[in-house]
C-alpha cells in the first residue's frame, strides 16, 4: 500500500490521483472493492497523521491505494455510477 498527500479527480472513466510522485490514473472499471476504514498509520509515531486515518482503501487490479476524499460518500457514489459492481465494505 502506498500513502501520499494527494488530490483526487474523477474524469471520464478514470480516477486521477495526484501525489508527490506524480499522477496515477486508475481505470474505474478495474476497481474491485472499496474498504472504509483506517490506514496502516493508526498508532505510534505516525499518530500525527490522524486526519488521514479514516479514508478509503481502493482495491484495483492487483494493487490498492489509500485515499481520503473530503466528501467520502459523494466520492463513493460517483465511482459507483461508473462501476456499480464495486464491492463496498
Amino acid at each position: 500500500m502506498r500513502f501520499y498527500y494527494a488530490n483526487y479527480e474523477i474524469s471520464n472513466d478514470r480516477l486521477l490521483v495526484k501525489t508527490l510522485e506524480g499522477q496515477k490514473k486508475i481505470d474505474i472499471e478495474s476497481i474491485r472493492k472499496i474498504e472504509k476504514g483506517n490506514s496502516i498509520w493508526t498508532s505510534g509515531f505516525f499518530y500525527f497523521w490522524y486526519p488521514y486515518q479514516k479514508g478509503l482503501n481502493i482495491h484495483y487490479g492487483h494493487e490498492e491505494i489509500f485515499v481520503n476524499p473530503k466528501q467520502r460518500e459523494e466520492f463513493i457514489s460517483k465511482l459507483l455510477e461508473i462501476n456499480p459492481s464495486i464491492e463496498i465494505n
